[in-house]
């Protein structure tokens, strides 16, 4: 059986590898990523991973810290590489998200927090699903697959499975998983719309 700071050590691998890919194509202009939505899940995967270590270690936050890290960076770089169209309703998920950060702060349960942390979260996906129903070629649908096997590791490195240690990771995989079939979904339907 593989221990879990093996599945711990793939992880932050799977992330630095995943990165390196998906700031080239930024570079390269093949996506815009939404500065917006990454800046948000920086912070609350950094919360999140925050919240799995604060009773000590857990191989399990490690792909989640490399992440946080991650989604840091890439929401730093798309405000100059990333999309430029910013909408009224990426303004307010935006402006949510973060006036929802100080009732995580004073939350002293756990549990609490880490649901607060996932709606934010969760919020912080407005701006990159609007932006990529419109432009489904500019989002990277491999990247939130990659996200998904990061999430499995980070489940499968556990120490301790409660609701508070999986809550994120597991909705996370479903709103991944939505993301990646709704792009699917509209650059086939975009193919099938004859030239005008």
């Amino acid at each position: 059986m593989i221990s879990k700071e093996i599945l711990g050590i793939v992880s932050i691998l799977i992330v630095v590898a995943t990165s390196v890919v998906y700031f080239r194509q930024m570079f390269q202009g093949r996506i815009k990523p939404h500065s917006f939505s990454w800046i948000i899940w920086g912070l609350t995967t950094g919360i999140a991973a925050g919240a799995r270590t604060g009773g000590g270690v857990d191989a399990g936050a490690w792909g989640q810290w490399a992440a946080a890290g991650s989604c840091m960076i890439c929401g730093l770089l798309a405000l100059k590489y990333g999309e430029k169209h910013i909408t009224r309703g990426d303004i307010v998920a935006f402006t949510a998200a973060l006036a929802a950060i100080p009732a995580w702060i004073v939350t002293d349960n756990p549990l609490i927090a880490v649901i607060i942390v996932t709606g934010i979260d969760g919020v912080g996906y407005y701006p990159t699903i609007r932006k990529s129903y419109r432009r489904p070629h500019e989002e990277a649908m491999y990247n939130y697959v990659v996200g998904n096997v990061i999430h499995v590791l980070s489940l499968a490195a556990t120490e301790e499975y409660t609701v508070t240690n999986t809550l994120f990771q597991i909705v996370l995989l479903v709103i991944n998983t939505l993301l990646v079939g709704m792009i699917w979904w509209r650059r086939r339907q975009l193919r099938s719309v004859p030239a005008s």
